[in-house]
């Protein structure tokens, strides 16, 4: 049922979100933590596949929404990392992630040119990604509870 509201949840704020990538700046009132930090930590975990920091960053009770529409938990997701099975090459972002904070939750937009190798087989891939980040504090540690990637397509 959490998951089910948590999916609902980002769900509702990507419709609202979709397509905005204005500069970085916090709105209605800064989370007690420098969210860009955060996403600067989150980008730099991904590509060295330290799993204990990406243990760290993320909440248990993580939903992730690829791309693609399927959703994995936390322990599906960072297993897809662990195996090689999903592999961040490279990520630039495209301007400055657009944060807003709501008390003791963050929600980043934010937009990367990455290459991703899938499978395994050595096949990298250029994507554009959004990205929608729902960045949650636990107890005195912020964790990411929710992320839906949608695919931009690239401009003829």
């Amino acid at each position: 049922m959490r998951r089910t509201t948590v999916a609902g949840a980002v769900l509702a704020v990507s419709l609202v979100l979709a397509g905005t990538s204005p500069p970085l700046r916090a709105q209605r009132g800064a989370p007690a933590v420098d969210v860009q930090t955060l996403e600067a930590n989150w980008v730099r975990a991904l590509l060295a596949t330290d799993m204990n920091a990406l243990d760290a960053m993320f909440s248990d009770d993580l939903i992730y929404i690829h791309s693609s529409g399927g959703t994995q938990d936390k322990k599906a997701y960072l297993d897809s990392i662990r195996t090689g099975s999903l592999r961040y090459k490279t990520m630039t972002p495209i301007g400055s992630p657009r944060v807003r904070s709501f008390g003791n939750t963050a929600i980043v937009n934010s937009r990367y040119d990455m290459n991703l190798e899938t499978g395994g087989a050595g096949r990298v891939t250029p994507y554009t990604i959004q990205y929608l980040t729902v960045y949650v504090n636990e107890s005195g540690t912020w964790r990411i509870v929710a992320q839906q990637t949608t695919s931009v397509p690239k401009r003829p």
